[in-house]
């Protein structure tokens, strides 16, 4: 018996948390029973190279906008009548809904990952919910988003929740780089405490929120704003006049996409994020496993993984004086700051990628009996 090819359809393969999470799977994967295929609908990106070099093809529909959708649509057809994949697995809004419509065989099976709650537009919603009977199974990341998913009408028996995983033991490898020359390397000329943001620079993630509330929490650390975006250069000119405006300009680092973020880790003091919603956020885990003192928007998804005063300090989404004041609470209580990280990592160590492939292998069986 051949293997079992599976065409990963993906809306874009940049930087971030479902990219990231893509790339994982499609390397972990049982290559002796499974051919995995990737496809991006807009540029094959940094995730894409790498897995070239993993030796996977990886397709790009080169999709810029919206009017392009019909014409990528037929690319992705003919890749799939090229590929002939037994199930095509969509990451992602654009993709979950485009795999719908690309199937050319009534054999192959449709799987749609989906990795937070809402759809963007009216039109988008009624092109999802007119079309979710073309969905053989969807892949939640959190039983929050399952429990929207059904509320949202899809059939509870189609949705499986498959939490996002990790390759713990290689991540957590000692770094061959000292804290003073990863310091050195980002160009952080002082040995002030680090307070830690990693995560696209997009709406979403209230960068302009994180840096009042840092300026209004007035600690003498540096603000380490790690991530990248389509539109980068335009979002960081935004922020950077932001923190001049607030007097912090000197005291905030915008990285941009930084390729080994356990670097980061290693000299964070704090890790925060001031998301507004998320699904499950691989960043968040991977700042569980460094033992860092967390500080994350209290959210569903994020309670999900989470006790607050436990685990990490959960803070109002958008409330800067919260924001602030639980930033000089860690700051100045060490302590604290070292039992939640010890806490987090004692969570986080559940989170195996060998158990998500289990997982997800056992659901590629089952929609193929």
């Amino acid at each position: 018996m051949g293997k079992i090819k599976i065409l990963y359809v993906i809306s874009g393969l940049e930087v971030g948390g479902a990219e990231t999470m893509l790339k994982r799977i499609v390397i972990g994967i049982d290559k002796k029973k499974y051919y995995p295929v990737v496809c991006s609908l807009t540029t094959k990106g940094p995730i894409g190279e790498e897995l070239e070099k993993q030796k996977i093809p990886v397709y790009s529909l080169q999709c810029k906008n919206s009017l392009q959708i019909f014409s990528a649509l037929k690319k992705l057809k003919e890749i799939i009548k090229k590929e002939q994949p037994k199930i095509i697995n969509g990451f992602m809004m654009h993709a979950n809904l485009l795999v719908r419509f690309a199937k050319t065989s009534k054999d192959q099976k449709i799987i749609c990952s989906v990795r937070e709650r809402g759809i963007k537009t009216k039109f988008l919603n009624m092109i999802d919910k007119l079309t979710q009977n073309k969905v053989d199974k969807y892949i939640a990341n959190a039983e929050t988003v399952k429990e929207f998913m059904i509320s949202y009408g899809i059939d509870k028996e189609k949705i499986k929740v498959i939490y996002n995983g990790i390759d713990i033991e290689n991540f957590l490898k000692p770094l061959s780089l000292t804290e003073e020359e990863i310091r050195k390397k980002y160009g952080i000329n002082n040995k002030k405490q680090c307070i830690t943001m990693i995560a696209n620079l997009r709406p979403q993630k209230d960068h302009e929120t994180l840096i009042r509330a840092f300026a209004k929490a007035n600690v003498d650390a540096n603000l380490l704003i790690c991530g990248s975006a389509q539109n980068f250069e335009k979002r960081k000119k935004k922020l950077e006049k932001l923190a001049k405006e607030l007097s912090i300009g000197d005291k905030v680092y915008f990285l941009g996409f930084v390729k080994d973020t356990r670097e980061i880790l290693k000299i964070a003091d704090i890790w925060i994020s001031t998301t507004l919603y998320e699904g499950q956020s691989n960043a968040l885990i991977e700042a569980m496993l460094f033992k860092k003192a967390i500080i994350t928007t209290d959210i569903l998804e994020n309670r999900e993984l989470l006790n607050d005063k436990k685990e990490a300090l959960l803070c109002k989404p958008k409330d800067i004086n919260d924001i602030a004041q639980k930033i000089k609470e860690l700051f100045e209580n060490k302590k604290m700051a070292k039992q939640l990280g010890k806490y987090a990592f004692e969570k986080a160590k559940k989170f195996k990628i060998e158990q998500v492939m289990q997982q997800l292998e056992q659901q590629y069986e089952e929609v193929l009996s």
